[in-house]
């Protein structure tokens, strides 16, 4: 109990997808614990409307936290509404990255003993019935969660999709750039067809977080900036988090600075 009313906004207009499937809530809960239903399973209306959501909300309305996550904010005055659908979604295409970072939830979620997902893969099937049910209202879309997004071998055609089918929607992702290493790969995210609105960070995830620091790979930034150089359309943008003061920060920065 915190002693005053608890609001979340992600429970107030966005839907998070996990590559299983599970719909869960915010950016913080690595190991998939909490469920509001799966879109393999139920419509996207089906979720949203689900109990669960008006339980939880209710919990927070009288001070009780969620465990093991920190997104909530204190209110004062008049409780937010929900919206009627959301407007809002983040979508985890893959919970398998390729670093192996000293986090607890990067270490479990690659750790092959233990399993936090159904699958390690978003199907692209079960993203394009997502966006089809929800592109009409969605603004915004993190393409990003836990897990290197570009792992999956169909990130640019999800992305590419989604603008289909919203052209004004707005999506940003995270990447330590190393699938882009691979020939033709940087190519193909720029040929793919972006939203107006684009914006890839460059940098090294930790505990959900898009958090840069001393030991993100140098490599990967390396590619980041080359994914810039090709399009037009990118944005490589200033990750959230501090970047260290070392000759590799002063990299990225550059990098950064050099956005198209």
């Amino acid at each position: 109990m915190t002693g005053g009313r608890l609001s979340c906004e992600y429970l107030s207009d966005t839907l998070t997808v996990l590559c299983d499937g599970n719909v869960t809530c915010g950016l913080d809960d690595p190991n998939g614990t909490r469920s509001f239903g799966n879109i393999k399973l139920s419509s996207v209306d089906a979720i949203w409307t689900d109990r669960r959501y008006g339980e939880r909300k209710q919990r927070l309305a009288e001070g009780r936290s969620c465990d093991g996550c920190s997104l909530h904010h204190v209110v004062d005055g008049a409780m937010p509404e929900r919206v009627a659908a959301p407007r809002r979604l983040i979508v985890e295409a893959t919970v398998v990255c390729n670093l192996r970072c000293k986090n607890d939830a990067c270490l479990k979620n690659n750790d092959p003993s233990e399993q936090t997902r159904a699958s390690n893969f978003l199907p692209l099937d079960s993203f394009k019935s997502l966006i089809d049910q929800t592109a009409a209202g969605v603004e915004f879309m993190w393409f990003l969660n836990y897990g290197e997004p570009f792992l999956h071998p169909q990130a640019e055609d999800m992305i590419a999709y989604a603008k289909q089918k919203n052209p004004e929607i707005r999506i940003h992702s995270s990447t330590n750039g190393i699938p882009f290493a691979r020939p033709g790969r940087a190519e193909k995210l720029v040929r793919s067809d972006l939203p107006r609105e684009f914006v890839l960070k460059a940098s090294h995830g930790s505990g959900g977080m898009i958090i840069v620091g001393d030991h993100a790979p140098r490599d990967g930034i390396g590619h980041c900036r080359r994914v810039a150089r090709i399009g037009r359309h990118v944005v490589v943008g200033r990750a959230v988090g501090e970047i260290g003061a070392t000759h590799l920060g002063a990299e990225l920065f550059q990098a950064l600075e050099g956005r198209v």
